[in-house]
């Protein structure tokens, strides 16, 4: 997977290999960068411009990336590896952390649903093989709008193994097509802490103080 990387940073141009700051101190690249990944169909943050403002007022550089079927993939993929940190819902916009430079943090924000099981196979477990960092954010009941669509009492919002149980179609249609989120953003803002200090710049801005 290393060798992979290495060889899709030489075929898209891409020049970090590793998530680290700038040597000039007057370069915005001394600051970390947090890339969001924009969903707008399904699984799409209902509150991104608050979440970028928070990520804001933490010393990040933000920006949103919406990837879809039109997107030039060698341009997405510079603005990927300019990222230190990408945040997105759990969906194929994640297949980008491939262009991520060694050493950035990937947070997985995770649907409604119990599905831990699928955020763990499709990306958690090969960002270790990407050597990237990893972090996932599970949402909670009053972050996605599952809770304003079905009655509190319903199987959707208490019951979600009995869902799985009636075949991947209906986990995919209740948990992956008709969800929404909205992340808390006091949580949100403690998993972007964790983020930065997992990353050279926090580290160095540490040892500043």
């Amino acid at each position: 997977m290393v060798d992979f990387r290495a060889m899709l940073r030489g075929a898209f141009g891409l020049s970090r290999a590793a998530a680290e700051p700038s040597g000039d101190r007057w370069d915005i690249r001394r600051r970390p960068r947090l890339l969001i990944i924009s969903r707008k169909n399904s699984r799409a943050f209902l509150n991104e411009r608050a979440m970028a403002d928070m990520a804001m007022s933490l010393g990040y550089d933000v920006r949103v990336g919406e990837p879809d079927t039109n997107t030039e993939v060698s341009r997405f993929a510079r603005l990927v590896n300019s990222a230190d940190v990408m945040v997105g819902v759990h969906g194929a916009g994640l297949t980008n952390m491939l262009f991520l430079p060694a050493g950035a943090v990937l947070i997985q924000v995770i649907p409604y649903g119990g599905l831990e099981w699928l955020a763990r196979g499709t990306f958690e477990e090969p960002s270790k093989d990407m050597q990237l960092h990893y972090i996932g954010y599970k949402i909670q009941l009053d972050e996605t709008t599952l809770s304003e669509q079905y009655p509190k009492d319903h199987p959707v919002l208490t019951d979600p193994l009995s869902i799985h149980k009636q075949g991947w179609e209906a986990l995919k249609t209740v948990y992956l097509e008709k969800q929404n989120v909205r992340p808390h953003l006091g949580r949100l803002k403690l998993t972007f802490l964790e983020a930065l200090k997992l990353l050279p710049h926090g580290r160095q801005a540490k040892a500043n103080n």
